[in-house]
């Protein structure tokens, strides 16, 4: 969670395999890809690294297929030498925090929760496996992912106060891209 940045929606948009041959590392994975379309890797690859899945409970890895790729995913399967035949694409880049130091511009993507998550690794870390304060940050950390996923999964809750079922619902923390 550490390394996600804030998304730039404003700046999201279609793009074309033109522009995604001409992406950096960088930028796939500090923005938010996804690119639908079909995948062949090459019959020495012995494990292909795209996931298809055949029902709710089982995923296979296969040499080719149809696919829905996030940037990390196209870039691990492009290493293994995979062809990738694009449909099409979303890209939504970082936002990103622009300062001056000296004569040099620097820009540098926002991650909102980089501190905080370090922080807590590193209080976490402190503490021997077990111990009730590393359980404590353990949990504070599974907490902070816990509130980006609320309310997407239909799941309902127990209210002890009225003794009835409620579906839980979104924060303003929610969000499905940050999630994925």
């Amino acid at each position: 969670m550490s390394y996600l940045t804030l998304p730039d929606y404003t700046r999201g948009k279609l793009i074309d395999e033109c522009y995604l041959s001409k992406m950096t590392t960088s930028d796939l994975l500090n923005g938010y890809l996804i690119v639908n379309g079909t995948f062949r890797f090459p019959d020495s690859v012995k494990y292909p690294s795209i996931p298809c899945y055949v029902d709710k409970t089982t995923t296979v890895y296969p040499l080719n297929g149809k696919c829905l790729l996030t940037g990390p995913e196209y870039i691990l399967a492009k290493q293994q030498g995979c062809e990738i035949k694009m449909k099409s694409a979303f890209y939504i880049p970082p936002k990103e925090d622009h300062r001056r130091v000296g004569v040099i511009n620097i820009k540098k993507p926002l991650k909102p929760f980089q501190s905080i998550i370090e922080f807590v690794q590193t209080k976490r870390r402190e503490f021997e496996k077990g111990h009730i304060m590393n359980l404590l940050y353990k949990e504070m950390g599974n907490s902070m992912y816990g509130n980006l996923v609320r309310g997407m999964a239909n799941k309902k809750s127990f209210d002890t106060k009225t003794g009835k079922m409620f579906r839980i619902s979104a924060t303003e923390l929610s969000n499905p891209i940050l999630a994925s």
